[in-house]
């Protein structure tokens, strides 16, 4: 039977998030295909996405158009059309910006823009062609002001907002969604309690936070969402 495809680009442990949003995205009746190129957590990625009825683990370079074009011609071939791709790369990069090297730049741009960039050229031309399609690019804080010591990840995460702009405007007309989602908060997980310090009641909830994903996905052609931020109560902004 063919089901809609939904794929989570950059799926890691670091937060509870990709779990989350796997869980959501079944319930909603998608396949769910998770893509990641951390080998040190396979075998703990292959094991939440086993616990799950219609999703799969895939793992690749989001840099390699070869990679996912035979990706993306397998869903379509094997699963049924692809109907949502979530963008959720990330690389930070904390040092003065002294301290920081030109390969850590160009590294913080390939692993959040240049990964956007690519699977959404081997993307897109599928969705206008089915004249329908949801794509989430996920920003940060970063996206709107950059703070002492993360010009790489801040520098990435602005183009990546202002790419979300350009492809939204470019392809709305053709029934394509493109949103960007800004997470002014420190989503809860390792990450939060183990690099932040932070109590549970200051981070995002990953299951309220992927709610927030499928009701963008869901939104009537007539009344679309083209950016959406989000924080924790206690989030001073």
């Amino acid at each position: 039977m063919t089901k809609q495809v939904a794929i989570i680009g950059g799926i890691g442990t670091a937060s509870k998030f990709s779990e989350a949003l796997l869980k959501e995205l079944v319930a909603e009746d998608y396949h769910v295909v998770g893509i990641s190129r951390s080998s040190n957590e396979k075998a703990e990625l292959v094991e939440k996405f086993k616990k799950a009825q219609h999703s799969e683990v895939v793992f690749g370079d989001l840099n390699d158009s070869q990679f996912i074009k035979s990706e993306i011609e397998r869903l379509e071939k094997e699963i049924g059309p692809i109907s949502v791709y979530i963008h959720n790369p990330a690389q930070l990069v904390l040092k003065s910006f002294l301290e920081c090297t030109i390969e850590e730049f160009e590294g913080s741009w390939a692993a959040m823009v240049k990964t956007a960039v690519t699977i959404c050229k081997e993307l897109i031309p599928h969705m206008v062609k089915q004249k329908s399609g949801t794509i989430i690019l996920t920003g940060a804080t970063a996206s709107l002001k950059g703070n002492a010591k993360s010009a790489p990840f801040s520098s990435a995460k602005f183009a990546l907002r202002s790419l979300s702009q350009s492809l939204a405007r470019e392809f709305g007309p053709s029934g394509i969604h493109i949103a960007h989602v800004i997470i002014d908060g420190i989503i809860e997980g390792k990450r939060a309690q183990g690099q932040f310090n932070l109590p549970l009641e200051k981070c995002i909830n990953s299951t309220a936070l992927a709610e927030q994903y499928v009701n963008l996905i869901k939104q009537d052609i007539s009344c679309w969402t083209q950016e959406l931020d989000l924080r924790p109560h206690s989030e001073v902004f």
